[in-house]
């Protein structure tokens, strides 16, 4: 089973842990990222090497800001949001940008996402860049919890309230590398989050957690006009101590649902065993969630987005690598299976020819006196004898031919003289003797223009002493022209008809 590391960073530590898609393996929190905890760290990696990577930003540093547009045809609407995305947000951000709505005037509502960079991500990215890795996602846990809260409040009575147009949702949660944290859910789009104080120790946590809330919904009517708290859903995920501390509050027709972790993840029916019901921290629910779920936004920034490229094109390369490798087996065992039925086939055909050879050695005995080898040789030398004797195809006559047409600038180096189609056995032959000269010309003054004045005489030559015979003169394409003294090597092929 495919595992993966989940690296969470906030502001007040760094939580590594490995997941399969059922349960959390392997887990370590370190208070921050620096030269103390970086032998800590290598040992998490160079222990889980083979695993995918994902990372989740709890940071403070996190902006989503509502932009509204004018009515303007597609191409100038997109040009207009594309150049105020990239003049508000800073170049080196992990930033996105989403459309949302058109509101009531008919004007476009897009959300602008972005992320800082700096400390501690930057020195995650400088870290990534000195291990094999495969990291595939930088996502932000207050975006990835639209999702969680949406499918809480869809299985519980207030189904019916959270799919009316208008609704907002509260989502209250604790994460160990943060600290508790709010989501302001509008429309199942985030609007705003921010991180607030909450101590379990506070003996009026029950009031301190309800005006917490009127001050936001306060700030929530900045957003939208016609807010109430009947639109309104609260969810808190806390741990069983701060649960049964605000078991009891109340605020006007808001729907309130308190959960711990453990009690969420029922809901969510995640299935995993390492989310126990005296967990605290809701760290391991939120990565087991978004590792089981479509995740929504992948955040990346330039620098970023060749990383990302690099570790896909090692991915495909392995897969192609893989590929081949399984292609070759294959290959291999074809062969092998191929080698087995031909070696079979020829061992039943050199039994047969064994056999025939035998019978032939007796027949070679009873008529001439002696076995097949001796007749055969007799036979081969006459036949070959007979013809080169004979004006037909005599080499003396062709190499004549040649010597006739070169003088002192041309060397031979070799000379291949056959009899095309020749059975020495039956002497059985064609009226054609091929001829294959390989030579050089040297320019005895040591000019490039020498050598081809020698080479177009000696061409002419040719043509006029073997007509239609040659069947091509190859020459090199590579010559060098500064080069004294150059050797020009030719390869000449002919064919003469008797």
């Amino acid at each position: 089973m495919k595992k993966n590391i989940i690296i969470s960073i906030g502001n007040k530590g760094v939580s590594l842990s490995l997941n399969d898609k059922y349960r959390v393996l392997d887990r370590i929190f370190i208070d921050s990222f620096n030269q103390s905890t970086l032998p800590i760290v290598n040992e998490f990696f160079l222990k889980h090497k083979n695993c995918n990577s994902y990372i989740l930003l709890d940071t403070v540093a996190q902006n989503y800001n509502y932009k509204v547009f004018p009515k303007l045809n597609f191409f100038d609407l997109q040009s207009m949001v594309t150049r105020k995305f990239n003049i508000e947000i800073p170049k080196n951000d992990l930033k996105y940008k989403k459309y949302l709505y058109k509101n009531a005037d008919g004007k476009k509502v897009y959300l602008f996402v972005s992320a800082s960079t700096d400390s501690p991500l930057k020195e995650w990215f400088n870290f990534f860049e000195t291990i094999p890795n495969n990291l595939l996602g930088i996502y932000m846990v207050p975006l990835e919890s639209v999702e969680l809260v949406r499918k809480i409040l869809m299985t519980s009575q207030n189904r019916k309230k959270v799919k009316e147009k208008g609704s907002w949702t509260l989502l209250t949660f604790s994460n160990q590398v943060s600290d508790l944290r709010q989501v302001a859910i509008f429309n199942n789009n985030i609007a705003f989050t921010r991180l607030i104080t909450l101590d379990s120790s506070n003996i009026d946590l029950l009031t301190f957690l309800r005006n917490d809330v009127i001050r936001t919904s306060e700030y929530i009517k900045r957003f939208d006009s016609e807010f109430s708290f009947n639109k309104l859903s609260i969810v808190n995920i806390l741990d069983q101590t701060m649960k049964n501390l605000v078991k009891d509050l109340k605020i006007e027709n808001s729907f309130i649902l308190n959960l711990t972790p453990f009690e969420a993840a029922q809901i969510l029916k995640l299935d995993c065993p390492s989310i126990r019901k005296e967990d605290k921290f809701s760290d391991s629910l939120i990565s087991m969630f978004i590792l089981k779920n479509d995740k929504n936004v992948r955040f990346a920034n330039k620098k970023i987005n060749s990383f990302f490229i690099l570790i896909k094109i090692f991915t495909l390369l392995k897969a192609l690598i893989i590929f081949i490798s399984f292609l070759t087996i294959f290959g291999v065992i074809l062969l092998l299976i191929a080698d087995f039925a031909y070696e079979s086939k020829i061992g039943n055909l050199s039994d047969i020819l064994s056999k025939n050879k035998l019978d032939l050695q007796n027949k070679s005995k009873q008529q001439f006196g002696m076995d097949t080898k001796e007749v055969n040789t007799i036979i081969d030398f006459g036949t070959v004898k007979d013809l080169v004797d004979s004006k037909y195809a005599n080499p003396n006559e062709t190499f004549l031919k040649f010597y006739n047409s070169q003088n002192d600038y041309i060397l031979v180096e070799n000379v291949d003289w056959s009899i095309v189609n020749f059975n020495y056995q039956s002497g059985q032959r064609t009226n054609l003797v091929k001829i294959i000269y390989d030579i050089k010309i040297i320019n005895p003054d040591g000019t490039t223009d020498t050598l081809f004045t020698k080479y177009d005489s000696f061409n002419s030559k040719l043509k006029e002493i073997y007509k239609g015979s040659i069947n091509s003169i190859s020459q090199p394409n590579d010559i060098n022209f500064g080069k004294k003294y150059y050797i020009y090597p030719v390869k000449l092929d002919i064919t003469e008809r008797k």
